[in-house]
C-alpha cells in the first residue's frame, strides 16, 4: 500500500431490493464482501444482493462476522462457530470478535474482566490478553481499551499485541473504540473524530502519525463503512428505505 492515501472518490453504487430489508457488512467469502439480511436471516454478495442467498440461517442466531468457510454466530447467551457447515457452541456471548487466517476465532468476554478467549475445537482458551477486540492480522490481535467506562466516545487507545510473544504496540490514542477499522495492511486506520463539534470520519496514517479527514456528502453522513482490501477501497454503505423499496447505495474512496 502506498503512503498517500489517495481520496479518488468513486460515484455511488445503488441497488434496490425487493425485499424491502436492510442488509450489512459481516466479512469476506473468497475475497468478496458479504452482506447479512438480519431481518431474513440470509447472507448475500454483492452482485446477487437480494436475489439469489448464499445461505439462509436459523431465526434464532444473529450472524456476527463471516471469513471464508469461518462463520460465527450468537444467541442471548452463546457464540456459535460454524466451520464448513459443522457448528460448534461456547457458553459464552461477545460483540466483538475476530477470526483469522485458519478460522480460530477470538472474543472479548464481557462477564470475565473483558478478557480476549480463543474460540478453539470446543475449548475456550484464555489468551491472557484484555480490551475489546476490534481485528486480527497475522498474528497480531487488535483491540481498544477504555480509559474511562462512563465517557461515550473519543474514550479507547488502539493496541497492537503479538499473539506469539505478546509484545504490546499502543498504535493509537483517543479513538472511538466503537467506530474503529484496521485496514488489512495495518498501516491506516479509520475512526471518527471530533472537529468543528462533530464527530467526523477519517483515517490515521499510522507511520505519519496523523489524521486524514475524509470528506463526504450528506447522503453518506451516519452510513456504514468497511475496508475492502481486495480492491483497496474503503467503502461506505447505506440502506435507504422507501414505501415499497431500500436503496442499497455504496460510496467508495480508493487507496
Amino acid at each position: 500500500m502506498k503512503n498517500l492515501f489517495l481520496l479518488l472518490v468513486l460515484l455511488p453504487i445503488l441497488v434496490f431490493s425487493q425485499e424491502n430489508e436492510p442488509v450489512v457488512f459481516v466479512g469476506f467469502i473468497n475475497k468478496e464482501p458479504v452482506f447479512d439480511n438480519y431481518k431474513k436471516h440470509k447472507l448475500y454478495n454483492p452482485d446477487d444482493l437480494f436475489e439469489d442467498s448464499i445461505l439462509v440461517y436459523p431465526e434464532t442466531y444473529a450472524l456476527v462476522k463471516v471469513q471464508d468457510s469461518t462463520i460465527v454466530y450468537t444467541t442471548n447467551d452463546q457464540t456459535i462457530v460454524s466451520v464448513n457447515g459443522k457448528e460448534t457452541t461456547y457458553n459464552l456471548y461477545s460483540a466483538f470478535i475476530a477470526i483469522d487466517s485458519l478460522g480460530s476465532v477470538y472474543v472479548t468476554d464481557y462477564d470475565d474482566a473483558l478478557k480476549v478467549k480463543k474460540l478453539t475445537s470446543g475449548k475456550i482458551v484464555d489468551t491472557g490478553i484484555k480490551g475489546y477486540v476490534v481485528s486480527i492480522l497475522d498474528t497480531d490481535l487488535y483491540v481498544t481499551r477504555e480509559h474511562d467506562p462512563n465517557i461515550i466516545h473519543t474514550n479507547a487507545d488502539l493496541f497492537k499485541i503479538n499473539l506469539e510473544t505478546k509484545l504490546t504496540t499502543k498504535v493509537a490514542t483517543n479513538i472511538s473504540g466503537e467506530d474503529t477499522i484496521v485496514f488489512n495492511s495495518g498501516l491506516y486506520i479509520y475512526d471518527t473524530i471530533l472537529k468543528d463539534g462533530t464527530f467526523q470520519p477519517a483515517v490515521y496514517d499510522v507511520k505519519k502519525d496523523k489524521y486524514i479527514m475524509l470528506e463526504l456528502s450528506d447522503t453518506f453522513s451516519n452510513s456504514l463503512v468497511y475496508d475492502n482490501y481486495i480492491d483497496r477501497k474503503l467503502v461506505f454503505y447505506k440502506n435507504i428505505k422507501h414505501p415499497k423499496t431500500t436503496q442499497f447505495s455504496t460510496y467508495g474512496i480508493s487507496y
